[in-house]
């Protein structure tokens, strides 16, 4: 029982022995006290009898000696020697045998020893009759106060114990178990059991005045009050603390850029999602060390120096900055820093923002600015330039004329004319690409300008190429058909080229396909819905995924100097593009490249597309009279050597003023009017207007090198009959005077 009380309480039993064990060490010294000063007394009464031999019997034993008497001598030393704790007496007197009763103590510290001199006085005369030794000791008192002692003390020890005993039990009853309970309590507490109360189990009178259990009992519930009202300050800190940390961490991980906070001792303390996703770190890799790797040397430095002259002097310091993130790839940023004291201690901020997008906007800002001053000049000398192809045309045209059957002259005026042809293909492309054209879209099916292109291309292509059509959709689209012509003809171009030194198979195909979801080709994402999907693949050379990337940009041409602009497929883009149209390609080395292109579907009738006749070998002239209005002389002389040979008579006019005076004179003399468009006073179609408004049933042809206003949907709308883009192809240009005549 008792090791069990001492298992269950061991405080309550270290208190008990330690209380055990004081109060035995208080009894022993206490009764060591006591023995101690008992055997002093004792010790000083046996000292005390000593000295009261003196009085008591030394005068009687001197008569004794005197008289020599020997009987009386040993009586009275023999009731010396029974006064208690005397052990030896000894009376020695001249020369005779010493009286002796007992055993003497040598050296025993316990020994108290007294001698006195026996003197005898005789009529004033003292005579030495010798001396006795008395010794007593006090081993006797010690022996009877340390028997005494140990059953005192033993008693004592029982007592003590037993009271100790009473004590534990008495503790354990009124005391422990109330302790007991209250550990219970106090281990039972819980945040969310605060408001029960300790109570004990106790007995007690009324009016009894409180004891320390009550006051325990009473600061315990105070505790927990004060701990109710605390934790619910705190927890509402705590929510707020949360809020707080949520609302300023979506603010830091939603900045578009990085942020990273240093501290003096150069540690990363914190930083946003950002840090991790740009640079492509872990969080065990996130430190100020690996950081610094992620620049080079002079990034590294230039960065360490900006820290340095921020901490030194400046509240804030911009800097734009490559840093490079796990794979290598080096990103600018253009970061901003702060710094912040805070307590005595210096944190600096930085917030970096990638500068990529914005370099690639400023270069595509660039490119623009330069498409559109590439633009500007092109529109600015493409009406003087076609003027010039106009006459390059037109001297060609009457040279191959006179020249009859002179072959060999004949085919260097088809060289000349085909020189000529390209330079009008280039200044199309420059005016298509830089947008300076304005297109005529229309509902149109797709698969009849495919087939007419490929048609012209069979008599062009060498006999090592040949061509494999699968055209299985005969969907409308909304185009412009000569942009979609210009589309097929350059990319067929590219793939010839492509194959033209080995050979191969160009394959055009088209068919129906329908996107149900969004899907992402080329960087551009395709919208669900139906469309014409027009590939055109070859088995030539191919390229490399360098060379890919870089196809569409303006003026980029594999080709050899001199014999490529740089723009067709630029230009082809463009159009797919302005069509809502997407276009990828996939291209390996040695293993050929496919364009595909996907042209959204029109649910609409298409319009009716009527193949062109090919031109006639000779034209049919005529007699009527025919106004020419041109500011530029080389036109006008060969359009009017060009018409005259056809039997037409001309009138040319190098202002449209005069021109229109001349008309006003006589509008019934004219039977058609052929006017430039860009000239000084009017343009060609004012001046047409002027003279509608005369005669409105005057035929008005339009021809320009390039108009920044008006398309031949727009002449035609304004009362012209037609309208040329030169420079002007002498037969179909006459062909069209004499159906326009014909008609009236």
């Amino acid at each position: 029982m008792f090791r069990r009380i001492t298992r269950k309480h061991p405080l309550l039993t270290r208190i008990t022995i330690y209380v055990f064990i004081f109060a035995t060490l208080v009894s022993i010294a206490t009764s060591g006290l006591l023995l101690y000063v008992t055997y002093q007394t004792e010790r000083k009464n046996i000292g005390d009898r000593l000295d009261s031999i003196r009085e008591t019997h030394l005068n009687t034993l001197v008569n004794n000696v005197w008289s020599l008497d020997e009987q009386a001598i040993q009586i009275q030393l023999q009731d010396i020697s029974r006064i208690p704790d005397i052990v030896y007496v000894m009376l020695k007197y001249g020369d005779g045998k010493p009286f002796i009763f007992g055993s003497p103590t040598p050296n025993c510290p316990l020994a108290l020893q007294r001698q006195y001199m026996l003197e005898k006085t005789v009529k004033g005369k003292k005579f030495s009759l010798g001396t006795m030794t008395v010794e007593a000791t006090t081993k006797n008192i010690q022996d009877r106060l340390l028997r005494h002692s140990a059953t005192t003390l033993a008693t004592q020890i029982l007592t003590l114990f037993f009271t100790c005993i009473f004590i534990l039990f008495l503790f354990l009853l009124l005391f422990n178990r109330h302790i007991n309970q209250i550990v219970a309590f106090t281990e039972n507490l819980e945040i969310g059991f605060l408001d029960r109360e300790l109570a004990l189990n106790r007995h007690r009178r009324k009016g009894g005045r409180s004891d320390e259990l009550d006051r325990i009992v009473h600061a315990l519930n105070n505790m927990r009050k004060r701990l109710q009202i605390g934790i619910a300050a705190q927890r509402s800190a705590e929510e707020n603390l949360i809020r707080e940390k949520l609302f300023s961490d979506t603010i830091i991980n939603s900045l578009p850029g990085i942020l990273f906070v240093i501290n003096e001792k150069r540690e990363i303390l914190r930083f946003n999602q950002m840090f991790k996703e740009k640079l492509l770190l872990s969080e065990e890799e996130i430190s100020y060390a690996t950081f610094l790797d992620r620049f080079s040397d002079r990034n590294r430095q230039t960065f360490l120096h900006s820290i340095e002259e921020l901490c030194r002097q400046g509240q804030s310091s911009t800097l734009e900055i490559e840093i490079s993130d796990t794979e290598g790839l080096r990103i600018p940023f253009l970061l901003n820093m702060r710094k912040l004291a805070l307590e005595n201690e210096l944190f600096l901020i930085t917030i970096g923002t990638d500068l990529t997008e914005r370099r690639k906007i400023e270069e595509q800002l660039r490119q623009a600015q330069k498409m559109e001053a590439i633009g500007t000049l092109a529109g600015g000398v493409a009406h003087d330039f076609n003027n010039i192809l106009s006459a390059i045309f037109g001297y060609t045209e009457l040279a191959k004329l006179e020249a009859g059957e002179h072959q060999k002259l004949q085919d260097y005026l088809t060289g000349t004319h085909k020189a000529a042809q390209r330079a009008k293909e280039l200044v199309s492309q420059i005016l298509a690409f830089s947008r300076k054209t304005r297109s005529e879209k229309f509902p149109l099916q797709l698969s009849l300008i495919v087939k007419e292109a490929l048609k012209l291309l069979r008599s062009t292509l060498p006999t090592t190429i040949s061509i494999r059509q699968k055209i299985d959709s005969e969907h409308t689209i909304i185009a412009d058909p000569t942009e979609i012509h210009s589309v097929v003809m350059n990319l067929c171009t590219n793939a010839f080229h492509a194959m033209e030194s080995s050979g191969g198979i160009l394959s055009v195909s088209m068919k129906e396909r329908v996107i149900a979801y969004p899907m992402n080709f080329s960087g551009a994402t395709i919208k669900p819905g139906t469309y014409v999907q027009l590939t055109i693949e070859d088995t030539g050379i191919g390229m490399t995924e360098a060379t890919r990337q870089k196809i569409f940009e303006p003026y980029f041409t594999t080709k050899a100097p001199g014999t490529g602009t740089g723009l067709g497929l630029a230009v082809v883009h463009g159009i797919v593009t302005g069509h809502s149209g997407f276009i990828t390609v996939y291209s390996e080395p040695g293993k050929g490249t496919a364009f595909i292109l996907y042209l959204p579907v029109a649910f609409e009738r298409p319009a009716e597309i009527t193949a062109e006749e090919p031109p006639l070998s000779g034209q049919r002239g005529g007699s009527e009279t025919i106004m020419l209005v041109d500011d530029e002389e080389d036109i006008l002389k060969y359009y009017s050597e060009l018409l005259k040979r056809f039997g037409y008579r001309v009138l040319t006019y190098a202002s449209s003023l005069e021109a229109f005076e001349a008309f006003k004179k006589n509008p019934q003399a004219i039977d058609l009017v052929i006017t430039d468009q860009t000239m000084p006073s009017w343009t060609g179609d004012r001046l047409g207007r002027e003279m509608l408004n005369i005669r409105p049933d005057i035929p008005v042809i339009a021809c320009s090198g390039f108009s920044r206003t008006l398309t031949r949907k727009e002449f035609i709308e304004i009362g012209f009959r037609d309208y040329f883009q030169k420079p002007i192809e002498a037969e179909p240009f006459l062909e069209r005077i004499r159906e326009i005549l014909d008609k009236g």
